[in-house]
């Protein structure tokens, strides 16, 4: 027979709980590896005064559930309190975070406090803890936002359309380094280039890194214009933070195609610049030089 005190256990609880990073996202995935016990009478375990034993104090918000919605159902924009049905919330919310990234006046949040640093894609609140894993070809969104449509499909909600322009959703930084989880950190798309100039512009990394960075993290210009966002503030942001215009993207989807798929007539020929980037003043060759020297900065904010 094994005997521990209560101590020994309640010390080997915390450090259990600690390993699971529970202030960080990473803790909605790691918990999802715990075993679940149901309708165990024997726990929680109980002393000799009844009370409940080895339970997790002071659990972190985000790890308390918030009401989830489905299909259909109206709810008020938490920052401009417009009835948005849920399905269309992250594309709602989504123009908010872009014209305020783009410097644009946002009629609708008049009256409204200003939207916060690393707003969530689903809300517009800062706080949002939202981690996206991969298993196969299966992306899997967890969120601690009640405004989480859990119904959202990744890869329609990635592709920009006239009913459905936004393509705010959680990419992984290529930048950052892997977790424990085995991925690396979680952002959303629509606040990448904020995070490369907060966390990444005085580091240096290598070229194939970026170049999946820029290229998960690349908005098109018609994707601003259905945002309302004017063609000549996409390319003075482009042109701000050294980032790849439509040609640029092209060019480093080449570069990350295999030697023997480039010659087995897989890759398609690079895209032409289009009217809009012609007369917007054609592509940049800096995001490119950039990308290949691996470096990354901006003294401006993006």
């Amino acid at each position: 027979t094994w005997l521990f005190t209560t101590s020994h256990l309640t010390e080997t609880m915390s450090e259990a709980w600690e390993a699971l990073e529970p202030t960080s996202a990473e803790i909605l995935m790691s918990i999802t590896c715990l075993p679940q016990v149901f309708n165990a009478r024997q726990l929680p375990y109980r002393g000799s005064n009844d009370l409940p034993y080895f339970i997790v104090p002071r659990v972190p918000a985000h790890l308390i559930p918030e009401e989830k919605y489905e299909t259909g159902e109206h709810l008020l924009c938490r920052l401009c309190d417009t009835e948005v049905v849920i399905e269309k919330m992250r594309s709602h919310v989504g123009r908010h975070i872009l014209l305020k990234a783009r410097n644009l006046p946002d009629p609708l949040l008049d009256g409204h406090p200003p939207i916060g640093v690393d707003p969530c894609g689903f809300c517009g609140r800062s706080g949002c803890f939202t981690v996206l894993s991969v298993k196969g070809k299966a992306l899997t969104i967890h969120s601690s936002c009640g405004y989480h449509y859990q119904r959202m499909k990744y890869a329609l909600a990635s592709v920009s359309t006239k009913s459905s322009p936004c393509t705010n959703v959680p990419i992984h930084c290529a930048l950052c380094p892997v977790s424990k989880s085995g991925y690396s950190r979680t952002i959303w798309k629509y606040n990448a280039a904020a995070h490369l100039l907060d966390e990444h512009s005085d580091n240096t990394y290598e070229p194939e890194a970026m170049a999946r960075m820029f290229i998960a993290m690349h908005i098109e210009r018609d994707e601003e214009s259905r945002m309302n966002i004017p063609s000549s503030r996409t390319t003075a942001f482009r042109t701000s933070g050294h980032l790849p215009d439509s040609d640029g993207i092209a060019e480093l989807r080449l570069q990350q195609v295999k030697p023997n798929e480039k010659t087995s007539g897989l890759t398609r020929a690079r895209a032409p610049t289009t009217e809009s980037e012609t007369a917007a003043g054609g592509s940049n060759p800096r995001p490119l030089q950039r990308a290949r020297t691996g470096t990354l900065g901006s003294s401006s904010r993006m």
